[in-house]
This record gives structure tokens, C-alpha cells and sequence, in this order.
């Protein structure tokens, strides 16, 4: 669950560069347009960040990511 996040770290670390972005897996965010749920992050968890919510809670462009 985690090795992707070392390895990126040890990349990062070994070329003494900060990383891009701090998000390296996908979380439950609320959409600023219609406040619904939805995620941001890589795309590859997206089932796991909203595992719980109804499909009826999320925001209707959930599966794309665009929000």
C-alpha cells in the first residue's frame, strides 16, 4: 500500500529535489461547485477514497475527476 509513496520519496530524495504535489494517492474532497463528494489525487484509489458514499452523494462528475 505504501511502496509507491517510498519509492517516491527515494527518487525525490536521491535528485535533492522537493516534491511536485503531496498528494501521491486519491481522497474523499467536496466539490466546489456543487458540494457534493468527490476525489482528487492520482486516480489509481478512487474506490478506496470513496468507499461509504452513495453514488447519490457524489458529485455527477465523479468518475472523470473534473470538478
Amino acid at each position: 500500500m505504501f511502496k509507491g509513496i517510498l519509492v517516491e520519496w527515494t527518487l525525490v530524495k536521491k535528485r535533492k529535489e522537493k516534491p511536485i504535489s503531496a498528494i501521491v494517492m486519491c481522497m474523499k474532497v467536496e466539490c466546489t461547485t456543487c458540494h457534493k463528494v468527490t476525489w482528487k489525487g492520482c486516480g489509481m484509489h478512487i474506490d478506496a477514497a470513496l468507499i461509504g458514499v452513495k453514488e447519490e452523494d457524489r458529485c455527477l462528475n465523479w468518475k472523470t475527476g473534473k470538478h
